[in-house]
Protein backbone atom coordinates (compact mmCIF):
# COMPACT_ATOMS: atom_id res chain seq x y z
CA UNK A 1 0.00 0.00 0.00
CA UNK A 2 1.21 3.49 -0.70
CA UNK A 3 0.94 6.67 1.29
CA UNK A 4 -0.32 9.86 -0.30
CA UNK A 5 -2.35 10.49 -3.42
CA UNK A 6 0.46 10.74 -5.93
CA UNK A 7 3.72 9.05 -6.85
CA UNK A 8 5.83 11.27 -4.61
CA UNK A 9 3.62 10.34 -1.65
CA UNK A 10 4.82 6.75 -1.73
CA UNK A 11 8.15 7.75 -0.26
CA UNK A 12 6.64 9.37 2.84
CA UNK A 13 4.96 7.91 5.89
CA UNK A 14 1.71 9.08 7.53
CA UNK A 15 3.61 11.91 9.27
CA UNK A 16 5.15 13.15 6.02
CA UNK A 17 8.62 11.90 6.95
CA UNK A 18 10.78 10.30 4.29
CA UNK A 19 10.69 6.58 5.05
CA UNK A 20 11.18 3.46 2.98
CA UNK A 21 7.73 1.86 3.34
CA UNK A 22 8.05 -0.35 0.29
CA UNK A 23 8.16 -4.11 0.15
CA UNK A 24 10.78 -5.64 -2.14
CA UNK A 25 8.48 -5.87 -5.16
CA UNK A 26 6.61 -2.57 -4.67
CA UNK A 27 8.91 -0.43 -6.77
CA UNK A 28 8.61 -2.69 -9.83
CA UNK A 29 4.84 -2.94 -9.25
CA UNK A 30 4.45 0.85 -9.28
CA UNK A 31 6.81 1.15 -12.28
CA UNK A 32 4.65 -1.29 -14.28
CA UNK A 33 1.50 0.62 -13.37
CA UNK A 34 3.21 3.90 -14.27
CA UNK A 35 4.10 2.58 -17.73
CA UNK A 36 0.48 1.56 -18.38
CA UNK A 37 -0.83 4.99 -17.38
CA UNK A 38 1.88 6.81 -19.36
CA UNK A 39 1.05 4.87 -22.54
CA UNK A 40 -2.67 5.39 -22.07
CA UNK A 41 -2.43 9.15 -21.64
CA UNK A 42 0.21 9.59 -24.35
CA UNK A 43 -2.20 8.03 -26.86
CA UNK A 44 -4.96 10.58 -26.28
CA UNK A 45 -5.46 12.93 -29.19
CA UNK A 46 -6.67 16.44 -28.60
CA UNK A 47 -9.30 17.38 -31.20
CA UNK A 48 -8.83 21.08 -30.40
CA UNK A 49 -5.39 21.12 -31.96
CA UNK A 50 -4.65 20.94 -35.69
CA UNK A 51 -1.39 19.10 -35.06
CA UNK A 52 -0.96 16.40 -32.49
CA UNK A 53 0.92 17.46 -29.39
CA UNK A 54 1.30 14.48 -27.14
CA UNK A 55 1.07 14.42 -23.39
CA UNK A 56 4.19 13.38 -21.55
CA UNK A 57 2.64 10.62 -19.46
CA UNK A 58 5.79 10.05 -17.45
CA UNK A 59 6.18 13.73 -16.61
CA UNK A 60 2.54 13.95 -15.53
CA UNK A 61 2.52 10.74 -13.49
CA UNK A 62 1.90 12.51 -10.18
CA UNK A 63 -1.18 14.20 -11.62
CA UNK A 64 -2.39 10.97 -13.22
CA UNK A 65 -1.89 8.95 -10.02
CA UNK A 66 -3.52 11.64 -7.91
CA UNK A 67 -6.62 11.66 -10.14
CA UNK A 68 -6.98 7.88 -10.29
CA UNK A 69 -6.18 7.19 -6.65
CA UNK A 70 -8.17 10.17 -5.37
CA UNK A 71 -11.28 9.06 -7.27
CA UNK A 72 -10.93 5.52 -5.93
CA UNK A 73 -10.55 6.69 -2.33
CA UNK A 74 -13.42 9.17 -2.62
CA UNK A 75 -15.70 6.48 -4.04
CA UNK A 76 -14.72 4.03 -1.29
CA UNK A 77 -15.54 6.71 1.29
CA UNK A 78 -18.90 7.33 -0.41
CA UNK A 79 -19.68 3.60 -0.38
CA UNK A 80 -18.80 3.45 3.33
CA UNK A 81 -21.17 6.33 4.00
CA UNK A 82 -23.95 4.57 2.08
CA UNK A 83 -23.38 1.38 4.12
CA UNK A 84 -23.56 3.34 7.37
CA UNK A 85 -26.45 5.69 6.53
CA UNK A 86 -28.35 3.89 3.79
CA UNK A 87 -28.96 4.60 0.13
CA UNK A 88 -29.65 8.16 -0.92
CA UNK A 89 -32.83 9.07 -2.74
CA UNK A 90 -32.70 9.94 -6.43
CA UNK A 91 -32.93 13.61 -7.24
CA UNK A 92 -36.20 14.21 -9.09
CA UNK A 93 -36.05 15.14 -12.74
CA UNK A 94 -32.41 14.21 -13.40
CA UNK A 95 -32.73 10.55 -14.28
CA UNK A 96 -29.40 9.81 -12.59
CA UNK A 97 -28.83 7.65 -9.53
CA UNK A 98 -26.59 8.81 -6.65
CA UNK A 99 -23.55 6.85 -7.89
CA UNK A 100 -23.88 8.41 -11.33
CA UNK A 101 -24.11 11.84 -9.69
CA UNK A 102 -20.91 11.06 -7.76
CA UNK A 103 -19.01 10.52 -11.01
CA UNK A 104 -20.69 13.49 -12.68
CA UNK A 105 -19.47 15.69 -9.82
CA UNK A 106 -15.92 14.40 -10.36
CA UNK A 107 -16.11 15.15 -14.08
CA UNK A 108 -17.51 18.61 -13.48
CA UNK A 109 -14.37 19.45 -11.49
CA UNK A 110 -12.27 19.30 -14.67
CA UNK A 111 -14.88 20.49 -17.14
CA UNK A 112 -13.77 23.67 -18.90
CA UNK A 113 -13.95 25.52 -22.17
CA UNK A 114 -10.56 26.73 -23.36
CA UNK A 115 -9.14 27.92 -26.65
CA UNK A 116 -6.90 25.72 -28.75
CA UNK A 117 -4.12 28.30 -28.24
CA UNK A 118 -4.39 27.95 -24.47
CA UNK A 119 -4.34 24.16 -24.75
CA UNK A 120 -1.31 24.27 -27.03
CA UNK A 121 0.53 26.61 -24.65
CA UNK A 122 -0.27 24.41 -21.63
CA UNK A 123 0.89 21.25 -23.39
CA UNK A 124 4.11 22.81 -24.67
CA UNK A 125 5.07 24.70 -21.52
CA UNK A 126 3.71 22.55 -18.70
CA UNK A 127 2.73 19.30 -20.42
CA UNK A 128 -0.33 19.28 -18.16
CA UNK A 129 -3.04 16.75 -18.80
CA UNK A 130 -5.92 18.69 -20.31
CA UNK A 131 -9.17 18.64 -18.30
CA UNK A 132 -11.15 16.42 -20.68
CA UNK A 133 -8.46 13.74 -20.49
CA UNK A 134 -8.29 13.98 -16.71
CA UNK A 135 -11.98 13.07 -16.85
CA UNK A 136 -11.87 10.41 -19.55
CA UNK A 137 -8.54 8.90 -18.47
CA UNK A 138 -9.60 8.48 -14.87
CA UNK A 139 -13.17 7.33 -15.45
CA UNK A 140 -12.33 4.76 -18.10
CA UNK A 141 -10.01 3.07 -15.59
CA UNK A 142 -12.78 2.90 -12.99
CA UNK A 143 -14.80 -0.32 -12.85
CA UNK A 144 -17.12 1.49 -10.43
CA UNK A 145 -17.89 4.12 -13.08
CA UNK A 146 -18.57 1.45 -15.72
CA UNK A 147 -20.92 -0.33 -13.33
CA UNK A 148 -22.75 2.88 -12.33
CA UNK A 149 -23.44 3.77 -15.98
CA UNK A 150 -23.81 0.19 -17.28
CA UNK A 151 -21.03 0.71 -19.83
CA UNK A 152 -20.71 -2.41 -21.94
CA UNK A 153 -17.40 -4.23 -21.66
CA UNK A 154 -15.09 -3.15 -24.47
CA UNK A 155 -16.81 0.22 -24.96
CA UNK A 156 -14.74 3.45 -24.92
CA UNK A 157 -15.57 4.14 -21.26
CA UNK A 158 -15.13 0.50 -20.19
CA UNK A 159 -12.19 -0.75 -22.26
CA UNK A 160 -11.02 -4.34 -22.01
CA UNK A 161 -7.55 -3.13 -21.03
CA UNK A 162 -7.61 -0.74 -18.09
CA UNK A 163 -4.73 0.66 -16.14
CA UNK A 164 -5.62 -0.49 -12.67
CA UNK A 165 -5.11 1.95 -9.86
CA UNK A 166 -1.91 1.73 -7.89
CA UNK A 167 -3.48 2.23 -4.46
CA UNK A 168 -3.79 -1.24 -2.99
CA UNK A 169 -3.14 -4.31 -5.09
CA UNK A 170 -5.87 -5.69 -7.31
CA UNK A 171 -8.67 -6.88 -5.13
Amino acid sequence: MISGYDISGIKHDKDGDLNDLWHDDDESYVKNKSECFAKQYENYKNPDLPTLIKFDGTRQMEEIFADNIGLLLAFRAYETLVKEQGEEKKLPGLGLNPRQLFFLAYAQTWCSKVTSEFTKRMLKKHKNVVGRFRIVGTLRNSPEFAKAFNCSFGSPMNPKKKCSRVFGREE
